[in-house]
């Protein structure tokens, strides 16, 4: 079964051979008109089915941040059609407490030319809105101008789902040492403390777990 980091290698391998296919037809003689209406060249048509099977939501967008290009997964994720999510309407799918600081991230990493990435919930076609780990990398053309950015998405409401369920565990641990005025600690293989809780730290008046004879001496 891929794993997010597989899907996420997978896509941007594939991204990266889409940019040195689009760098290539760009080197070469203005095609002829009856060229231009004649059906996708085989290994474009290949390149797209591969795209679109991909597990994850690929994407490419212009420097301004409208949307260019969506493959099949997000069109059957939002229920949304691709020409509806083109340019800005992709803002609809995207929850609107995320999309402000979205574009302001997307557009300082087109001024930089960084690896653009930020977390955002994204809308599925059953309306709940789920947190997508969004990562994106510049094409540029031979003068170093930003063209287009590629991307992908992929779904991390589980793991996201499963911090916030650890942080609570966490929150309930130290709240109820403190009330009960008790603390815990653990001991490492050589058999010295490797971590205090916070309230037992508290009790000893420390600020980090002490060397073994630095207990001792608080202790005898």
């Amino acid at each position: 079964m891929s794993t997010p980091q597989s899907s996420l290698h997978s896509a941007f391998t594939v991204l990266r051979e889409r940019g040195r296919e689009l760098r290539t037809a760009r080197a070469k003689v203005e095609i002829k008109a009856p060229e231009r209406t004649s059906p996708l060249p085989r290994s474009e048509r290949e390149l797209r089915d591969m795209v679109d099977i991909i597990p994850a939501i690929v994407w490419s967008a212009l420097p301004d941040g409208s949307n260019a290009y969506v493959n099949s997964r997000f069109v059957e994720y939002s229920g949304m059609s691709a020409e509806q999510l083109g340019g800005s309407g992709w803002h609809a799918a995207t929850h609107p407490d995320d999309l402000q600081r979205y574009e302001r991230k997307w557009l300082a990493c087109v001024r930089t030319g960084e690896v653009f990435e930020d977390e955002v919930r994204f809308r599925r076609a059953d309306e709940q809105h789920r947190w997508h780990l969004q990562r994106g990398v510049p094409l540029r053309d031979e003068d170093g101008n930003i063209l287009k950015g590629y991307g992908v998405l992929t779904d991390i409401e589980d793991r996201k789902r499963a911090e916030e369920a650890l942080q609570r565990d966490e929150h309930y641990l130290v709240e109820g040492q403190r009330l009960a005025y008790m603390g815990s600690w653990v001991f490492n293989p050589a058999g010295f403390f490797s971590h205090w809780s916070r309230e037992l730290l508290r009790i000893y008046g420390l600020e980090e777990a002490p060397r073994l004879e630095e207990y001792l001496a608080l202790v005898l």
